[in-house]
């Protein structure tokens, strides 16, 4: 499957507030590159630049849900504990 630039704006907008990437605090420019990629009309116009900062913030994405899945299993293990006491 491909992934569109509106899928990318799904992926983002979906994301937590406080989330959306992991350059809160170092990189502006990253950023900037970001949201300037997911202006673009399809990946085929993302500058160099722009198509590398994607490709680590769809690692920053993957990452990001993985930790959310094993942390709700852990959640779920506790209740689950908690429940047969």
């Amino acid at each position: 499957m491909e992934t569109t630039i509106e899928q990318l704006r799904t992926m983002r907008a979906n994301l937590p507030k406080g989330n959306k990437d992991p350059w809160g605090d170092c990189c502006r420019n990253k950023r900037v590159l970001l949201h300037r990629a997911l202006r673009r009309n399809n990946i085929g116009e993302l500058t160099i630049g722009e198509y590398t900062v994607v490709q680590e913030w769809l690692t920053f994405v993957a990452k990001t849900k993985k930790d959310a899945e094993r942390a709700n299993k852990q959640l779920e293990k506790a209740i689950a504990k908690t429940a047969q006491q």
